[in-house]
């Protein structure tokens, strides 16, 4: 009895970790399309910082403006993204 409690245990996580997994794959998709879907400059302005990890300072001396420019730009590309798809994360729990 001990082995078939285990083998569907091992299916049971395997069917959650799986759709877990589809889930994921699913939010990634949606968030890469709103992120290019931001304004041009305030999508280069976000990758640079959050794919390259790149400091607000660093991507001001990049891209030949200002610190504060680059924080508005980040600040403005996070509002966006969290109305976008805020909603979504409530539902993607169900």
């Amino acid at each position: 009895m001990g082995y078939l409690n285990s083998l569907q245990e091992f299916i049971d996580k395997g069917e959650y970790s799986t759709d877990l997994l589809l889930r994921e794959r699913e939010l990634n998709l949606i968030i890469e399309k709103e992120i290019q879907a931001l304004p041009p400059r305030m999508r280069e302005v976000f990758m640079l910082s959050r794919n390259e990890g790149l400091t607000h300072k660093q991507i001001a001396q990049r891209l030949g403006t200002s610190e504060q420019t680059v924080t508005t730009q980040i600040r403005n590309s996070l509002k966006v993204l969290r109305l976008k798809l805020g909603s979504l994360f409530v539902l993607m729990l169900f």
